[in-house]
């Protein structure tokens, strides 16, 4: 559910200005020139170090470091309240009554109690409102479609998913801390290469930490986590934390530290060597970079049209919307690719801002099934996006005439068409160009053309022609 206006630019917010704790000299020393499998085992590997069990009693006592503000009251991540320390949950009625740990990654999606070590991980357990955590219960995290929410508080949503690739009911928290959240899995999952496939965390988490598993994210998972980690930068607020954490339960959050990390796992940057010297840490004062970022469709997703009869053509169209992207070029690649024509050809970067449709054409000239391949190219270096298709034709093409039409005639007439049988010759004129098809009586197509005016020889026989989809008998004696 979109906000009025997001204000998207960014992977990184800098606080020159602040005095922050930092990492230490040499911390992430593991990750330099690693890409891929090697760079996720060196962010997995830095994630342990100075790691602590808090337990999951001493969650309370470690949020008067991490999650407090400068009154010394908690910070509620979902309902926005103010509590005071005091204030920890035993039973609530309404929002604001009191606050409680909250499994931002719920733990019945990984099994284990909740007293386990990776069920008291700060990085993802943290304070919020009792009433609105009930109302979440262990949904997945998503963006919830526009007049289908059943609960509504303080920016907060429960409803229908609005993201491709997953359409279950989901819960949407404040826009001011979906970041938060995003790198709060993100951190989670590296410190434990957390599983939690378990009810609605399939939505979001395959359990398979290599570069086939998407480093432990689904499509869905990896679409959404990324796109809130954009939308909303790190924080002074999400600095300080990460600060205390250190503090608390002695490692660091590596996506907090250097958010331009996700792109190297699981971004505009998958697969490239990391870099220290020219990584962005938070924590510097360089200036806002816009990433280009194609959010719709995702790059390797797959479509399907509907079916055809070999000549026939079907249309389906996707959506397309992207942040900092540049002019793209559209095109059909593939063994197949005759049978597919896209529309329009090219979208320019204010088109993919405001988002557009994408119609694929299928025409089929043969039976069978067909593929294809959606690109979107650029000729500025951005990696391609490929959107893969899937047609059939249709086993059977044949059409049964319709018995509610009137009797068959040799002529006929409306207001902007007509047509007309002398002997053995139909006549079409139309004012403007419409769909003709013609049918025999067995449902042979006998003719199809997008026409104003069209003639034919015909034999003696009953046809049926459908124009813009309306039938009618035609009788040549």
């Amino acid at each position: 559910m979109k906000q009025n206006t997001i204000f998207i630019a960014v992977l990184l917010l800098m606080y020159a200005a602040c005095i922050q704790a930092k990492p230490k000299a040499g911390h992430y020393d593991a990750i330099n020139n690693m890409s891929g499998q090697a760079l996720w085992d060196s962010i997995y590997s830095c994630t342990q170090k100075g790691y602590t069990d808090l337990t999951y009693k001493g969650l309370f006592t470690a949020y008067e470091k991490t999650d407090t503000d400068e009154d010394n009251n908690i910070i509620d991540m979902y309902g926005g309240c103010v509590f005071p320390l005091t204030k920890k949950c035993g039973s609530y009625n309404k929002e604001c009554d009191c606050y409680n740990r909250e499994h931002s990654i719920p733990k019945s999606w990984w099994g284990t109690p909740k007293e386990s070590k990776q069920g008291s991980d700060i990085f993802h357990l943290v304070p919020t409102d009792g009433k609105v955590n009930g109302m979440r219960g262990n949904l997945a995290f998503g963006e919830v479609k526009d007049g289908t929410s059943d609960y509504t508080y303080n920016q907060n949503y429960r409803g229908t998913s609005d993201l491709q690739g997953y359409d279950g009911t989901v819960f949407e928290p404040r826009d001011e801390y979906k970041g938060d959240f995003a790198r709060g899995y993100m951190g989670t999952m590296a410190k434990w290469n957390l599983k939690a496939t378990l009810d609605a965390g399939s939505s979001t988490f395959t359990g398979e930490y290599t570069e086939d598993g998407n480093f432990g994210l689904t499509e869905y998972g990896m679409f959404l986590l990324m796109k809130w980690h954009r939308q909303d930068p790190v924080s002074e607020k999400e600095l300080k934390r990460n600060d205390a954490i250190e503090e608390t339960q002695g490692n660091r959050n590596p996506f907090i530290d250097y958010p331009e990390l996700a792109e190297y796992i699981w971004g505009n940057k998958k697969g490239q060597t990391v870099r220290l010297t020219e990584l962005h840490s938070a924590y510097g004062d360089e200036p806002y970079v816009e990433i280009p970022v194609l959010y719709a469709p995702l790059d390797s997703s797959i479509v399907y049209t509907d079916s055809a009869c070999v000549g026939d053509t079907v249309t389906l169209c996707i959506r397309a919307e992207g942040d900092f992207m540049p002019d793209m070029q559209l095109s059909i690649m593939g063994d197949d690719a005759n049978m597919f024509s896209v529309s329009p050809t090219s979208l320019t970067s204010q088109q993919l801002s405001e988002g557009h449709d994408v119609c694929i054409i299928y025409t089929p000239t043969e039976q069978g099934t067909h593929n294809a391949t959606l690109v979107f190219s650029n000729g500025v270096g951005l990696k391609n996006v490929e959107v893969f298709i899937q047609s059939t034709t249709k086993q059977s093409c044949q059409y049964t005439i319709p018995d509610t039409l009137n009797n068959a005639v040799n002529d006929i007439y409306y207001d902007d068409y007509y047509l007309e049988v002398t002997n053995d010759n139909l006549h079409f004129i139309s004012a403007t160009c419409k769909d003709f098809v013609l049918y025999d009586i067995f449902g042979r197509t006998i003719a199809q053309q997008h026409t104003a005016q069209f003639n034919i020889n015909l034999n003696k026989g009953l046809y049926v022609a459908y124009i813009n989809r309306k039938a009618h008998k035609i009788l040549v004696k």
